[in-house]
């Protein structure tokens, strides 16, 4: 769900964005993503990588997806000062996991 590209409404076109993203910074191979456009590659890769999120912040599901949105550097240096494009995406999956999680 926090894989699912946002501006899209059909759920066959997703993108990790994550994924995408570390690509740029040559960590992709560490997720297990060797083509980050095979969509089950780009699934695990995300799905890895919010699982390290998770275990980074001991669980805190809030804390983990403002630093798959905003950023983990960004989260640790001001975890108090999320932008509100983070805080609104951190209400819209708490909100999805609560209907349908």
């Amino acid at each position: 769900m926090v894989m699912l590209k946002r501006q899209s409404r059909n759920p066959a076109l997703f993108l990790c964005k994550k994924v995408l993203k570390v690509s740029l910074n040559n960590q992709l191979s560490e997720l297990g993503v060797i083509d980050p456009y095979n969509p089950f590659e780009n699934v695990m890769g995300g799905t890895r990588y919010l699982k390290t999120l998770l275990d980074r912040y001991e669980g805190n599901k809030d804390l983990a997806l403002a630093a798959y949105n905003w950023g983990m550097g960004n989260v640790e240096r001001n975890p108090e000062g999320l932008p509100l494009e983070t805080r609104n995406y951190i209400a819209k999956i708490n909100k999805f996991l609560k209907l349908y999680g």
